[in-house]
């Protein structure tokens, strides 16, 4: 009959069955494992999502295969190491039970927002963003026109303080990545700092991007920059001169130095990122600043992971994002409210 539907899970408007709520599969799994289920309705209702269809189920064994150590997690974020356990020693079926609770209390935290591991640095750098002179949201970027006639583009969640009043003409770069193109003016030094790390030029053009991790790198696209890398070895400032497609990666305490296509360092302020051998970690991070969530990799040898990409930012960044886990065969699981889990599949 006309109009009726086969499938319990919804038909789509052009009679296919409709996509699967992966993220209602997480809510749902997050509550039947809350430990709060007096009558058994979470559970039930978990199982019954995952018995709609095979779709369900798929979905289903790659939530668990995610949160499929529960014991583990719940040591971790008690701060005890899975080590201290004796070997062959079963714990009480108590002490599991409140083990397996408390993992699935983190779980339920990521999946309703309030404090969660994977969205616990967007929630910190959006209250450091209001300490800052001039921050930008995620998605964002910026441009400036400084007092001294120089001219400044933020990217999407950097953030940065001023000192252009008088003889000075600093900018410390807390967060994020800036290019800047700065106005000549030889009686007034114009500085970059981000960390450690402190930019010097007179005229030029220039980025500067400090990264979550704590790496700091300094690229030129023209003129030349006077760069002091304070925590070397040795006692004095290592001092670098950077000309023209010259890039300076500090982190880690140590110093590497490549060339780059000045047409690809400020290809970012044109909605394109370029990826160039970063952890995955980082790269996902520089995603992020395009997405309304944060990621959460569990798993530090994929996290670790190099990978070089060159990704169109105009779908935006969640498209992004699956562009680059599909080139790299990686799983993308989305938790209510933007947060995403990212597993090898």
């Amino acid at each position: 009959m006309a109009g009726e539907h086969s499938s319990s899970q919804g038909d789509g408007h052009d009679g296919r069955p409709a996509p699967v709520d992966e993220e209602q599969g997480w809510e749902l799994y997050a509550r039947a494992t809350s430990g709060d289920d007096p009558d058994g309705a979470a559970a039930r209702a978990w199982a019954g999502w995952r018995r709609l269809s095979p779709d369900h189920e798929a979905i289903a064994r790659r939530i668990e295969s995610v949160w499929s150590d529960a014991d583990a997690l719940a040591v971790e974020v008690a701060g005890r190491p899975a080590a201290m356990r004796t070997p062959g020693r079963p714990r009480p079926q108590r002490r599991r039970s409140a083990l397996k609770a408390l993992a699935a209390s983190v779980l339920m935290a990521a999946v309703i927002g309030y404090g969660a591991l994977a969205t616990r640095g967007h929630w910190q750098g959006a209250i450091l963003n209001l300490t800052h002179d001039v921050a930008t949201g995620v998605g964002e970027r910026r441009e400036l026109l400084l007092a001294d006639g120089s001219r400044m583009v933020l990217d999407a969640a950097s953030a940065v303080d001023l000192a252009m009043a008088g003889d000075r003409r600093d900018v410390i770069l807390a967060r994020g990545r800036l290019l800047v193109e700065v106005a000549r003016d030889p009686d007034r030094p114009f500085t970059v700092t981000a960390g450690t790390v402190r930019a010097l030029v007179l005229g030029t053009g220039f980025t500067v991007e400090r990264r979550p991790s704590g790496t700091v790198s300094v690229a030129v696209l023209h003129g030349r920059v006077q760069v002091a890398v304070p925590h070397e070895p040795r006692q004095d400032p290592g001092r670098y001169q950077l000309g023209p497609g010259d890039r300076l990666t500090f982190g880690h305490g140590e110093v590497a130095l490549d060339r780059i296509d000045p047409d690809r360092i400020a290809a970012w302020t044109r909605g394109v990122l370029l990826i160039d051998g970063r952890r995955l970690e980082d790269a996902v991070a520089m995603i992020d600043a395009h997405r309304g969530g944060a990621s959460f990799i569990p798993d530090p040898d994929l996290a670790a992971m190099r990978v070089s990409a060159s990704l169109n930012l105009d779908g935006g960044g969640d498209a992004a994002l699956d562009r680059l886990a599909a080139a790299l065969g990686l799983a993308v699981h989305r938790l209510p409210g933007g947060p995403v889990v990212i597993t090898r599949r």
